[in-house]
């Protein structure tokens, strides 16, 4: 390089990949392992809760380390957490041994029609390139 800076081999990357690496090594420093229940998430929540059923199927999309949705949603439904970051599920998979959490790519897993009563994604859909946002937003709602 003329400049003589250094590069990641994920900088020529899709902006998918920068964002998985970025928290599988951000992990711990940006969720703890407990949250308290005045954040913002807990608002949306506290909508969506009344609406179910107990032991309805929930799907969290990017449920990173599955603190706080994942976890507060398996106290009374079915959790299924997807993320991306092979850091985060493992994660999950510890924090919240109710749930059933898959690495996966939230716009290339392919459930049946119905399997979820309700799909929640808090604050995930803004890292998927806005390209593929439309064609993953009307799947969820087939």
């Amino acid at each position: 390089m003329a400049n003589g800076a250094q590069t990641n081999p994920s900088d020529d990357a899709d902006p998918k990949a920068m964002v998985r690496e970025g928290y599988d090594r951000i992990s711990h420093a940006y969720r703890g392992d407990s949250v308290a229940r005045d954040r913002g998430y807990f608002r949306w929540l506290d909508r969506l809760i009344p609406l179910l059923q107990a032991g309805d199927p929930v799907l969290d999309l990017g449920c990173g380390c599955g603190i706080p949705a994942s976890e507060a949603l398996a106290e009374s439904f079915r959790v299924t957490g997807v993320d991306f970051s092979e850091t985060q599920i493992d994660r999950a998979r510890r924090l919240v041994p109710a749930a059933t959490f898959l690495r996966a790519d939230m716009t290339a897993i392919d459930f049946p029609p119905g399997s979820f009563a309700a799909i929640v994604a808090l604050y995930s859909v803004i890292h998927v390139p806005l390209a593929e946002q439309r064609g993953l937003l009307g799947r969820l709602f087939d």
